[in-house]
């Protein structure tokens, strides 16, 4: 029985009974009757799984004391690194969650990466990877820092800003594109089947595909833009990746897909053999989809994330540091982001806080569930895919989103989608490195339901096209209050796009180079515009309420601009200007409150993160050879295809994207695969919660198993619900069918089939 456990005896009786700790001390164990108090499980790199998981004798592997652990339970992980996802078997409840932690603050690493040993020389150092993520989602290390896939042009191992070619010119034929460059100088089919990454038009989002011609000054791949803001022109930025030839530059690898063999160019002038060197092999440290009440808390976390769906409630993640989370290039179109990539936190009433997040190609957060609250972290170095990801992305409702760091991110640091979101007192800065038209906290299509946006510094969002923003309500969101907002160093402080019905803007500093507020006009009934100070123009729509502020041309005289402090100096025309707005405005100073962010004679608000305690940064270099048996891999979880299906959580899919909280952008030939779906004994029908407007009605959706030329199981003809955003439950029959298959729903018909939140058999 390990340290620490206290067991129930029989009856109604209270036993006591002597036993020795693992220093050979004398215990008191007290046996409620029929009552299961908390246990100590101990793991540690030179434990064996067949121990009894003591301090003394503890396990090899976390997954192995997950397995055993009930509610109360807590483990303790002594030093090292781990090569494991953990699952854990069961939940723990409100009052006796389940606990991972480090042992005595020991560094402890969950990681995601395997070693590659073997290594030889010859045309470049090689050695086998048996594994294979697939293109653009396999990841090498050296040392602990990533290494660059072989690309063209070369580029730096910071992912942030990375190394670009620049097309000269541009031309379409039918499906396909040709780039024109004259730093294309390799012969004829150089490049053919290599992948192109590119972000093109105005340069919103980037979108990969396969090149299918080459030579001198040009690459022709297969793209058709979806509106002329989309096409590649002259200018647009791309790189050439997934050839063998392109592996010519210290710190770039190659993984032969034929053949396994990864090829590696080291950064040190040595050899691989010297430096510990891994690759990418597992998406997930912890995966807690379908438990609840877990914590895990004071752990690194490397070359993976943390998973939780939809019945992953009352997750606490506390005092992590996570680095290197996720990985991808190929997305045929970078609007169509995985919900896979940042720390994932699906579940209502999960908490991310006191943790610091590094390097994501995707989102640095995702929050899809209801109550969530993303407190306190610096999250960085995101979204450098360039696709339509944040440093946090937020779909779920009533999100609590505070003293946060979020800088470097290749397109927006929050995107916000979800209803009454509370995003207040956090720090944003140098985002939209690599897309444009987007910003520091972006919302659009949105109702906003009385979300707030107060309380948040925002600088150095600048890019080209249409410019970048501080906070962005674009394309007819609504139903925002917008307060106490510092913004400097942006092309647009704010920018509201068409209609921007019932906002109310108040106390915003917004110092712009372009527009402090810009905006294409449309309906603004019901928007108030109050008691903010403008240093450049306000580009409003109609019906709106616009007074008591300071405008362009006028000096709001601030301490320090250039330094980023925005209070007022004595004798600035903002002192007394403004209204009184209750509550916004309580406790003003003065006979009246005062225009902008900062109150005379107060001192700023607090924004950003202050993260400490995070647990020692591991080792990551070679080491002597251990003979310490590997994990076992334990059966796939098993999904009830009779429990309700988050339609999010797939596990591949082709040309779908996120929409109204589900799934959407169906159109023709585009599927989504759901693994280890257990049909248990069999079941009759399927419901679909399912968003069509009228127009879009009368197409099909597919239920497919074992592949997507699979068996069909039943066909669901879409009706009306109204709109994509109104959902109705829809059903159909499906033929019998056994067991545990992974189910395909594969979209027919033209474009926009549906939005889809979940599905259920019965």
């Amino acid at each position: 029985m390990p340290q620490g456990s206290v067991f129930a005896g029989d009856g109604d009786r209270k036993l006591d009974r002597l036993r020795r700790d693992s220093r050979g001390r004398t215990q008191v164990e007290s046996l409620e009757s029929r009552m299961l108090l908390s246990t100590s499980w101990f793991v540690s790199t030179n434990g064996s799984d067949t121990n009894p998981g003591t301090l003394a004798a503890p396990f090899r592997t976390i997954q192995h004391a997950a397995t055993l652990t009930q509610p109360g339970d807590t483990v303790l992980i002594r030093g090292g690194i781990y090569h494991e996802t953990v699952h854990p078997a069961h939940s723990g409840t409100t009052s006796a969650p389940i606990t991972f932690e480090a042992y005595n603050n020991e560094s402890v690493t969950i990681d995601g990466a395997d070693p590659i040993t073997g290594w030889s020389s010859g045309p470049a150092y090689h050695a086998m990877q048996s594994w294979d993520l697939g293109e653009g989602n396999n990841q090498v290390f050296v040392d602990g820092q990533m290494m660059v896939e072989a690309r063209w042009p070369n580029t730096s191992l910071d992912p942030s800003h990375p190394n670009l070619a620049h097309a000269r010119s541009a031309a379409a034929s039918g499906a396909t594109t040709t780039i024109y460059d004259p730093a294309l100088t390799q012969a004829n089919g150089y490049w053919n089947g290599a992948l192109i990454h590119f972000t093109p038009g105005e340069g919103w989002v980037a979108y990969t595909a396969t090149v299918i011609a080459s030579g001198p000054g040009y690459v022709t791949f297969g793209y058709q833009p979806s509106s002329q803001y989309e096409a590649v022109a002259g200018g647009t930025a791309y790189y050439l990746l997934g050839k063998f030839q392109a592996l010519d530059a210290a710190g770039e690898w190659y993984r032969d897909p034929t053949t396994g063999q990864l090829y590696l160019w080291p950064t040190s002038g040595d050899g691989p053999a010297n430096h510990l060197v891994e690759a990418k092999h597992r998406l997930y440290a912890f995966d807690l989809s379908g438990v609840s009440n877990i914590t895990v808390r004071g752990m690194n976390i490397f070359a993976a994330t943390i998973n939780t769906n939809q019945n992953s409630t009352n997750i606490v993640l506390d005092h992590i540091s996570a680095q290197y989370i996720s990985q991808f290039v190929s997305e045929p179109s970078g609007w169509n982001q995985p919900s896979n990539t940042g720390i994932v936190l699906d579940g209502t009433g999960d908490v991310l806080q006191n943790s610091q997040i590094g390097f994501s190609a995707g989102d640095g957060v995702y929050v899809g569930g209801n109550n969530v609250k993303v407190t306190n972290n610096v999250i960085h170095d995101v979204a450098y895919n360039a696709g339509d990801s944040a440093g946090i992305r937020v779909t779920g409702n009533s999100a609590q989103i505070s003293y946060n760091t979020i800088y470097n991110a290749g397109r927006n640091g929050i995107d916000q989608f979800g209803w009454q979101t509370s995003i207040q007192h956090n720090t944003i800065h140098d985002v939209l490195l690599q897309t444009s038209d987007g910003g520091g906290i972006y919302a659009v299509r949105s109702d906003g339901y009385g979300s707030v946006i107060a309380y948040n510094e925002i600088y150095n969002v600048r890019s080209g096209g249409f410019g970048g923003v501080g906070i962005y309500l674009d394309d007819d969101s609504n139903n925002y209050t917008v307060h106490h907002n510092i913004i400097w160093n942006v092309d647009h402080g704010m920018k509201l796009n068409y209609s921007s019905v019932d906002e109310h803007i108040y106390n915003n500093t917004l110092d712009a180079v372009q527009f402090s507020i810009a905006g294409t006009g449309g309906d603004w009934t019901g928007s108030v515009v109050e008691n903010n100070i403008f240093t450049r123009a306000v580009n409003a729509g109609s019906g709106a309420t616009i007074r008591n502020n300071i405008t362009a041309g006028t000096n709001p005289r601030f301490a320090s601009p250039s330094a980023g402090n925005y209070s007022l100096q004595a004798g600035s025309p903002a002192i007394n200007a403004g209204l009184i707005i209750a509550p916004y405005t309580n406790g003003y100073i003065g006979s009246m409150p005062d225009d902008g962010a900062i109150e005379y004679g107060s001192s700023t608000f607090v924004s950003g993160a202050s993260v400490t305690g995070l647990p020692p940064a591991p080792v990551m270099q070679l080491t002597a050879a251990s003979n310490q048996p590997s994990p076992i891999p334990l059966p796939p979880r098993t999904t009830p295809a009779t429990s309700t299906i988050d339609a999010t959580n797939y596990a591949a899919s082709h040309g779908i994207g996120s929409s109204y909280g589900g799934i959407g952008y169906l159109d023709n030939g585009d599927w989504a695969e759901y693994q280890n779906i257990d049909f248990g004994a069999g079941v009759s029908s399927v419901q679909f919660d399912l968003a069509v407007p009228s127009q879009y009605a009368g197409q099909k959706i597919q239920l497919r198993i074992d592949g997507l030329t699979g068996p069909i199981i039943g066909t669901l003809l879409t009706t009306s619900s109204g709109s994509w955003s109104t959902f109705t439950v829809q059903a159909t029959a499906v033929t019998r069918v056994t067991g545990i298959h992974t189910l395909y729903l594969v979209f027919v018909g033209s474009y926009g089939i549906g939005n889809i939140e979940w599905f259920k058999f019965h």
